[in-house]
């Protein structure tokens, strides 16, 4: 026995007359064809007999696409207009415009909701939310209105946060389908979401402000990118991060090809495209072909179709064929990104220098100590001298902090390796605490035999 199934799509004209109209959907106003999907099954069995199977079901006619919009716009009265097949519409909640819908017809291009059970272990449902091929030309539509009342009011479509809703055109045709609306949009971690970051980086970013006046302006394109990405804004973000790259080593030069030789001249660039491989290609939420594309380029291709892209950025023509589209910058998302862990490397291999430069350290002590808040830690170790277990002489180590944490008692375990390394070499530490200055209280102890982090003590 051989089985065989599948589904083909096809158009029927509609009938029109007092019959047909009787079972239109309510809200349809478009004239046409209605699609029809025909699943078949056909089974063979060896004696040469066949049975085949076809069941037809009636597709919806619509979709349409709401997108929710921001605006000082008021409008006193609105209807529906229609451009071409589109039917463009707002939606209005006291006035005050909320959204903006166009409707299209569906076509045999465009691929149903689905909802299926899953094969896949522990996942109860396969869920597909289908593709209508008409999206684009609504979009575009919307973006071409946006930018007309953009001119007379504040006016800012949500575009990521399309609700695509697919219209039957009857209640019986409703039923049969498993989705018909979804809200699809893009959820981004929050920037501003509380993050604990030790004191004493604060305080050395502050003692640097002097020290890296000069790394200001640079640093500031890398926070406008930073937002940028953030925001979607790819083409903004890819500006400011290659004017971080500018000012610092091409400063002036507009000739690319000069600019090329600038950048690839610098030990610091090369070093970091070559470093922002590994990070970029874990990216997850990058296209994986353009990805692997880029990844596939040597270093100098890498940067050379950077600077490539700068100039092409730089200039705008109507008539040329792909020119970019100031509304989808997600076409630069994959450089945008790359270009920001370039920039970030660079900056971060230049930002430590300055904040631990061993100067900061004394002007971190300095302002901890006039503010009152340097905290004493006692240091008591046992250790073998000339091969005799002995007790060593306490030492006290100045931490600048109120309190003791974790980062405190790391900073006096560092201190106090750091102390220690230059000592005799006929001396080797086998245990040590920390110790609260008046020795009432172990925080942490240290043993050979063990880890080299601290074990912490309930204090």
């Amino acid at each position: 026995m051989v089985r065989t199934a599948g589904v083909s799509i096809r158009s029927r004209k509609k009938v029109h007359g007092p019959e047909s109209n009787r079972h239109r959907h309510p809200k349809s106003q478009h004239k046409g064809s209605t699609i029809e999907m025909i699943f078949w099954c056909q089974i063979s069995y060896t004696d040469g007999l066949r049975y085949q199977s076809r069941r037809c079901i009636a597709l919806p006619v619509l979709v349409k696409f709401t997108y929710p919009v921001k605006s000082s716009l008021v409008l006193a009265d609105h209807w529906p207009v229609s451009v071409g097949d589109i039917k463009l519409e707002w939606s209005v909640e006291e006035g005050r415009v909320t959204a903006i819908s166009g409707t299209v017809p569906v076509t045999e291009r465009d691929q149903l909701p689905t909802v299926q059970p899953s094969a896949t272990p522990g996942v109860k449902l396969h869920i597909d939310f289908g593709r209508s091929s008409r999206e684009g030309d609504v979009e575009e539509a919307i973006r071409t209105i946006w930018g007309l009342l953009s001119l007379f009011a504040g006016v800012e479509v949500v575009v990521d946060s399309v609700k695509p809703e697919w219209i039957p055109e009857n209640d019986n045709d409703r039923e049969r389908l498993n989705i018909y609306s979804f809200s699809r949009g893009v959820q981004k971690a929050d920037l501003l979401e509380p993050r604990r970051l030790s004191y004493d980086l604060v305080v050395r970013a502050m003692a640097s402000a002097k020290a890296a006046a000069h790394y200001e302006i640079p640093l500031g394109f890398l926070r406008r990118g930073t937002r940028a990405i953030y925001n979607g804004q790819y083409i903004e973000a890819y500006y400011n991060l290659f004017f971080f790259l500018e000012t610092l080593f091409a400063p002036g030069y507009s000739d690319p090809k000069r600019v090329k030789e600038r950048l690839w001249a610098a030990k610091v660039v090369k070093d970091a495209v070559a470093q922002s491989r590994a990070p970029f290609s874990n990216e997850s939420r990058l296209n994986a072909s353009k990805r692997d594309k880029l990844l596939g380029m040597t270093d100098e291709q890498l940067l050379y179709h950077l600077v490539d892209l700068r100039g092409n950025l730089h200039h705008h023509a109507l008539g040329r064929p792909g020119i970019w589209h100031p509304d989808k910058a997600d076409r630069f998302h994959e450089e945008a990104i790359l270009l920001q862990q370039i920039v970030h490397s660079i900056a971060m291999a230049d930002a430590m220098a300055v904040l631990f430069a061993p100067e900061q350290g004394e002007v971190i002590l300095r302002s901890a100590r006039d503010a009152g808040a340097i905290t004493i830690v006692r240091v008591e170790a046992s250790g073998l001298i000339n091969g005799v277990k002995q007790q060593l002489k306490p030492i006290s180590i100045c931490v600048p902090s109120r309190r003791i944490d974790r980062e405190v008692l790391d900073a006096v375990h560092r201190r106090f390796r750091e102390q220690f390394r230059g000592g005799p070499k006929n001396v080797q530490v086998l245990e040590y605490k920390l110790m609260s200055e008046d020795a009432s209280r172990v925080y942490a102890v240290w043993h050979r035999a063990g880890s080299e982090e601290p074990t912490h003590q309930p204090s």
